[in-house]
């Protein structure tokens, strides 16, 4: 998958903790953030992929477990797409396994906005290597797809919240430096400490 940064489109691979890439501000206004961290970096891991095809020929692949915001056609076309619908979506975003032909997802249209994408098919893979890149919003356009930054855990809002709390710790005590050269990375363990418990409290863990 390819990210637009400042500098130009980056595979996800050669992505750095600093780059800044495009996320979503509103229906006509994007801008770049910086990459604080990787949920995923994972180049040798082998995992199961969704690969959601688009109207517009737009293809996005991401696993399984991936979040994904989604929804009927007619409910997201009822949107203005602006910064609060965006996060309202955002929050709602599920297991990109759920997604089914005929609905849609929010792509970016080569003007430079966003709009209504209808999902004209969905294939399912195995293939290797796992990269999440983490924005300060959680969120990011992969592919020209807007695309939640979490994963394994159905609830955008919980690991967001998990998540700037950790970055607030990290930042306080200087750990993002050493994750800037850190060629492989897995999920950060407060994070995965929140995955592990939601098997036992919350009804929307893995499935």
């Amino acid at each position: 998958m390819e990210v637009t940064t400042v500098t130009g489109t980056k595979r996800m691979d050669e992505l750095e903790i600093g780059d800044l890439v495009l996320v979503p501000a509103s229906g006509n206004l994007l801008k770049y953030e910086r990459v604080e961290m990787f949920y995923h970096r994972e180049p040798e891991t082998t995992a199961r992929f969704v690969q959601i095809n688009t109207e517009s020929g737009k293809t996005l692949t991401l696993t399984s477990l991936h979040l994904l915001p989604f929804d009927d056609c007619d409910i997201l076309n009822e949107a203005h797409l602006n910064i609060e619908d965006i996060d309202t979506f955002m929050r709602q975003s599920k297991f990109a396994h759920k997604a089914t032909p005929g609905q849609c997802v929010i792509s970016l249209t080569p003007s430079g906005t966003l709009s209504i994408d209808r999902i004209l098919s969905i294939n399912r893979r195995v293939s290797k290597g796992i990269y999440s890149p983490m924005t300060v919003e959680g969120s990011i356009i992969a592919n020209g797809i807007l695309s939640s930054c979490f994963s394994q855990l159905e609830s955008h809002a919980v690991q967001k919240l998990a998540y700037d709390a950790l970055v607030g710790i990290y930042n306080a005590f200087g750990y993002l430096q050493d994750a800037i050269v850190e060629p492989t990375q897995e999920i950060p363990s407060m994070l995965n400490y929140i995955h592990q418990l939601s098997r036992f409290v919350l009804p929307f863990s893995k499935y």
